[in-house]
């Protein structure tokens, strides 16, 4: 595990909390991202549809997040169901949430 990487993701990233489908919650760190899908037309652009993201340390949560499991933004309580993975690089860990 290299610590550089993981004091800057721990200290830039929202606390949480991963709720796999079997097993215990797990406190977390995770970089939590909503995107905007601009969609051209002409000279302007439009907002096509949103996407939000979670990325989180695989070592932590414990294992890949499947579909329908959940992670909690803990400052805000909003719940974020995961859709599907996106990137797992074995270190890191990015899902698709709504």
């Amino acid at each position: 595990m290299d610590t550089a990487d993981d004091e800057i993701f721990n200290r830039l990233g929202k606390a949480a909390t991963y709720t796999p489908s079997s097993g215990s919650p797990v406190s977390c760190m995770v970089d939590y991202l909503i995107s905007t899908d601009l969609q051209p037309s002409g000279y302007d652009a439009v907002v096509w549809q949103t996407s939000k993201t979670i990325e989180a340390i695989l070592d932590v949560i414990g294992k890949e997040p499947d579909a329908g499991e959940t992670f909690t933004i803990t400052l805000t309580g909003e719940v974020l169901t995961v859709k599907k993975v996106i990137k797992n690089d074995g270190r890191f860990v990015t899902v698709a949430v709504k």
